[in-house]
């Protein structure tokens, strides 16, 4: 009866189904803001054909704004990780890029352009022509989840603002350019849970399987010493 009970246990362990869900949206709007009149205030938006989103050190084209729509994710999931994917098809300087969230409306706008109060990733640009998957922080975007929040807001960021410093030119939403033909522009995944359901640790299935031989083995030596 016990091995049994053991062997049951380890079964239902191992073979527990993996309850995580991704969910993967593309960009809803994004668009380049800058400074005009370069006090540090956002107040210039580029033209929203522009078949990038230009992220740069200086002048007036410095910040990309990007939302992604949150709808695909269930009220009260909770959020195992997160990242955002970034393509480069123009002209880049290499260099760190920031990114910073925000609560967002579905629209990208120059205000949301100065929400750079929290930063929730940051990645190295390199090369052209290269594409870039980002983790960002899991517990800012559980807070905009649980907060009711619509949208996801990010904002793309040079890490040197004061010259044409680090930044590229990324691929941006419906881009037309060649360079990025049957790009659909930056998308953002999330791996998450069911309310209610706690992930099985990795070491469990394992001391499961350990009680299993633990009662296979005992089973035998009872009946040893049985004959």
């Amino acid at each position: 009866m016990k091995t049994s009970f053991f062997a049951a246990a380890a079964l239902a362990l191992l073979t527990t189904p993996a309850f995580a869900a991704t969910v993967t949206t593309t960009a809803v709007a994004d668009v380049t803001v800058g400074d005009e009149d370069f006090d540090g205030v956002m107040d210039y938006a580029g033209p929203q054909d522009d078949a990038y989103l230009r992220v740069f050190g200086n002048w007036r084209t410095g910040r990309g704004v990007l939302e992604y729509d949150l709808s695909g994710i269930a009220a009260g999931d909770t959020v195992e990780s997160a990242s955002v994917s970034f393509s480069v098809r123009g002209t880049r300087v290499p260099g760190v890029v920031n990114l910073y969230g925000y609560s967002g409306d579905g629209v990208a706008t120059i205000a949301d352009g100065n929400l750079v109060q929290t930063l929730v990733g940051s990645f190295s640009v390199v090369d052209m022509s290269m594409d870039y998957n980002v983790s960002i922080s899991a517990s800012f975007l559980q807070g905009l989840l649980d907060a009711g929040a619509s949208h996801l807001g990010l904002i793309m960021v040079s890490s040197d603002e004061t010259r044409f410093g680090p930044g590229a030119d990324f691929c941006s939403v419906g881009s037309t350019t060649t360079a990025c033909a049957g790009n659909p522009g930056s998308q953002l995944t999330v791996n998450s849970s069911p309310a209610g359901v706690v992930p099985v640790p990795a070491s469990l299935p394992l001391l499961a399987g350990g009680f299993g031989l633990f009662g296979v083995m005992a089973a035998r030596r009872r009946a040893r010493r049985a004959a």
